[in-house]
């Protein structure tokens, strides 16, 4: 009896045999490398003047719309209860895609309208800054960042690119995140719909300490 009580301490002081005993904690910490997608639709529209008939102004009105493809790409950092980060993306310009509209009017007096309904443009991608908080379970890596541009964003961990051991904890730091950005459920148009999705991979940095 002894003798197995003895060898069983002896057996711990090798950190490979007493994982069992540790627990095993995930946490966010660092830079990740992060790009979204989702569909947009931005529509363009102008109604203009320039022709009469016997002193009464005729307008004609014209514009299009577009359905593309929202990008979003940056850095995500994350502290341990918050996040910040600066993410660019397309920089649809309203004012400008307006004044595409042109309407050239007949001369015949009958104030006939030829329309061109213009098109859309887009202004050189522009970077915003993002400050989040999210939540983690610690048992699996599953989470949540709330206040996301206004959106509710869940995501799920996989791999990890660091670990440690500290005080009796594994602490977990996973490599990639996959996080899907939903309306919130209060949403005026569309609640609950998924409208951004994408991947953060950890920028791999140098893990100075345990977190």
């Amino acid at each position: 009896m002894k003798r197995s009580l003895l060898l069983l301490l002896l057996a711990c002081f090798l950190p490979s045999m007493c994982f069992a005993q540790q627990t095993v904690q995930y946490k966010l910490s660092g830079n990740y490398i992060a790009q979204f997608h989702g569909t947009e639709i931005s529509a363009w529209h102008s109604i203009l003047g320039g022709c009469s008939i016997s002193g009464i102004p005729q307008f004609a009105e014209g514009g299009g719309s577009l359905y593309w493809d929202h990008v979003l790409y940056g850095t995500l950092t994350f502290n341990g209860t918050g996040v910040n980060g600066t993410l660019t993306s397309n920089n649809f310009d309203q004012a400008k895609s307006n004044a595409t509209v042109k309407v050239t009017w007949s001369t015949d007096g009958k104030c006939t309208p030829k329309i061109n309904d213009g098109y859309p443009i887009f202004d050189p991608p522009k970077s915003k800054s993002l400050t989040a908080t999210y939540t983690i379970n610690a048992a699996d890596g599953t989470g949540t960042i709330s206040t996301f541009r206004g959106l509710n964003a869940p995501f799920q961990t996989t791999g990890s690119w660091a670990s440690c051991a500290s005080g009796g904890t594994i602490y977990v730091i996973p490599n990639t995140m996959m996080i899907q950005a939903t309306n919130p459920a209060n949403a005026p148009y569309a609640p609950n719909v998924i409208v951004r999705a994408g991947i953060a991979e950890h920028a791999n940095g140098v893990l100075l300490a345990c977190p």
